[in-house]
């Protein structure tokens, strides 16, 4: 019988193919959880305007479409764990725009702006969040990040203070407090994107302190890398835990009754950090809970994320 030359390739990239299959198979299932996909309105959106649900930044850094709309912002009075700063209001967010996906790294604070200012050791690949930044060494980062990717800034430093150039410009900057707590949500209801109680399988937090009716655990005591639990339904990871984050806000105790696109009090003395940490119990890693800090503290549970407004 005479052999046809190469007859066994066939074969061969049919047992590669099932190879790679399986290791995809297995890398979905040692990551516990499934691919993330765009929501349907993050979907829907992008698709009306003529815009993509994801941007990268010439420096990899991933950004996600967060959809225009309205929401519940604060807490239910009938919640017993509601601060009471969290009083429940009606927020219009009018303009989609990015969210960075991630916390900014140790890796992309390097690459942009050198020394990094974190206490924590970071890993071999500079993953870790930046932590220990001050709100103005934030808004220095978005400035510069604008910079460098010939943007405009949408700050400004005139009479030894920082002011808002133009909030839709399209440069890159901090979130509102609106804005971060309506990315969070992603259209839920509830304490955490999650549901009603916060595990140390969802976030980065101290899980030895819980909400009740949780069990008690272990937590790493220290920032972790970025992207370690599920994100959220819109694509966001560590809204819960990992550091905290800056926003742009003044804080103030009162909410409006309702408000379009609020950017907090055009003063004070605190600026506004969401999120919660490593070192918060799950009761100050809830959605809506607030803190706020003067805008030269570092703390090595706070960090921040990067937006970027949509323009015409």
């Amino acid at each position: 019988m005479v052999r046809k030359p190469f007859a066994w390739f066939p074969w061969l990239l049919g047992t590669v193919a099932v190879l790679v299959v399986l290791g995809l198979l297995m890398l979905v299932i040692s990551s516990g959880r499934k691919p993330w996909m765009p929501s349907p309105l993050q979907t829907a959106i992008a698709d009306s305007s003529n815009i993509q649900v994801k941007l990268t930044t010439r420096f990899g850094m991933q950004l996600v479409l967060i959809p225009r709309g309205e929401y519940y912002m604060g807490s239910s009075s009938s919640d017993p764990h509601a601060g009471k700063d969290e009083e429940l209001h009606t927020v219009v967010i009018s303009h989609s725009f990015y969210m960075q996906r991630h916390e900014v790294t140790v890796f992309e604070w390097r690459v942009l702006l050198g020394e990094s200012p974190e206490r924590f050791p970071t890993n071999p690949d500079a993953t870790t969040p930046v932590e220990s930044v001050t709100w103005l060494q934030a808004v220095t980062f978005c400035n510069s990040l604008s910079e460098r990717e010939g943007l405009p800034s949408v700050y400004a430093f005139e009479e030894e203070q920082w002011s808002v150039v133009d909030l839709h410009n399209g440069g890159y900057r901090l979130p509102t407090e609106a804005e971060w707590e309506y990315a969070c949500r992603a259209g839920t209801v509830s304490r955490y994107w999650q549901g009603e109680l916060l595990t140390s399988k969802d976030a980065n937090f101290d899980a030895r302190k819980p909400l009740p009716d949780t069990p008690r655990a272990s937590s790493p005591g220290e920032p972790v890398p970025v992207g370690s639990y599920p994100p959220n339904p819109w694509g966001l990871f560590d809204m819960h835990g990992n550091v905290a984050e800056w926003c742009w806000d003044y804080y103030a105790e009162d909410y409006p009754e309702s408000a379009t696109d609020p950017v907090g009090p055009p003063s004070g003395a605190m600026r506004v950090y969401r999120g919660g940490s490593w070192f918060n119990s799950a009761l100050f890693c809830r959605t809506a809970t607030r803190n706020r800090l003067p805008e030269d503290a570092q703390r090595d549970f706070v960090g921040f994320r990067v937006v970027r407004s949509i323009t015409p």
